[in-house]
């Protein structure tokens, strides 16, 4: 396996180099309050610890094994061929699963990983950790599945557990655009599609939020103004919630921003590394509430999952860091240190 751009290689954040490295040496072969309407109301930041005191209401956060949830079920154990997992995006009775290690797409359900759908050809490369999806009316769950290994993205149509109705080619993200960003080259990390299909990515190496459009065929990229907010961290994952995209950072501050294209602002801050972020209904209330992966490599910790809008941590059954990925909106997640997916719930 080789790594491509090595010296700009996932940029700051010391745990990105040791996580590629360790991947070459082993895989060789706002807080938010929730109106009873469901809609999502902004609050001013918080500033929340990794353990101790929440600052909404003094709750104090509580054990990733609390009582009453649950552990997590797992979906899958592993991914074939041992490959890492990167993105997850839920469906009926388990998760697609973008394989970080080459792009396949793969569902995870009942303990087992079936690959569905294989990269096409000139898109095999590790660094898959976009995974976008929309269901359209004319055709079905589309996935859009990028890389910034390979600095592009390829396109699933119909998605099903038994695979894609139809496949797009890999789209290379256009040579002009990548070569005048600050980094010399596209870095796409977490993602998320709109009914356009237009993409939405963020980009850890160039600290943005960059639009690149389906009319164009991901030709047209513009930078958004809202990616002013990331100046001097790490945003690496993303989600979007009727319009209002959610930001999180890997970087030790761990900063979750909240807004639109146009203007983003802290909504809260963790004290440590974050990666996987989703808006999910799956708890008491059935109420939209945001959730963030915390990886805990700057704290020491054990990873889990945080409800930014009660400021209460989800089980993850880990019991030391852990890098969580990607989170969708059944709580459905991606370990990339062991190579599985799981399920959590908010019972809490």
């Amino acid at each position: 396996m080789i790594i491509q751009n090595n010296s700009v290689f996932r940029k700051k954040n010391p745990f990105i180099s040791l996580l590629a490295l360790s991947l070459l040496l082993l895989a060789s072969p706002v807080p938010v309050s929730a109106h009873s309407s469901g809609s999502l109301r902004q609050v001013r930041p918080m500033l929340y610890a990794p353990t101790g005191t929440s600052a909404l209401a003094g709750r104090p956060i509580a054990s990733p094994s609390r009582s009453p949830d649950s552990l997590p079920k797992t979906l899958c154990g592993s991914l074939p061929n041992g490959d890492s997992p990167g993105g997850v995006y839920k469906g009926a009775g388990g998760a697609f699963v973008e394989d970080w290690s080459t792009g396949n797409l793969v569902w995870c359900s009942g303990g087992t990983s079936t690959t569905i759908a294989m990269v096409p050809s000139g898109g095999s490369n590790i660094g898959y950790y976009g995974l976008a999806g929309i269901v359209t009316t004319t055709q079905g769950l589309v996935l859009i599945l990028s890389s910034w290994g390979a600095s592009g993205l390829w396109i699933c149509f119909g998605a099903t557990s038994s695979g894609c109705t139809s496949q797009s080619s890999f789209i290379s993200l256009p040579s002009s655009f990548c070569s005048s960003e600050p980094s010399g080259i596209c870095n796409p990390d977490g993602s998320v599609t709109d009914k356009k299909l237009n993409l939405y990515y963020v980009d850890i190496l160039n600290e943005q939020l960059v639009e690149c459009t389906h009319s164009s065929n991901y030709q047209s990229c513009t930078v958004e103004p809202a990616s002013s907010a990331f100046s001097g961290f790490e945003p690496v994952n993303l989600a979007v919630y009727k319009g209002t995209f959610y930001v999180s950072d890997i970087s030790c501050t761990g900063n979750v921003w909240a807004g639109t294209k146009s203007s983003m602002a802290v909504v809260a801050s963790i004290g440590d590394s974050l990666q996987g972020i989703a808006v999910s209904k799956s708890n008491v209330g059935k109420v939209p509430e945001v959730y963030v992966g915390d990886d805990a490599f700057c704290s020491g910790g054990a990873a889990k999952l945080i409800d930014i809008t009660d400021g209460g941590s989800v089980p993850s059954g880990f019991s030391s860091s852990n890098a969580i990925i990607g989170i969708d909106s059944k709580l459905q997640f991606a370990s990339f240190t062991n190579g599985a997916v799981y399920q959590t719930k908010d019972t809490s």
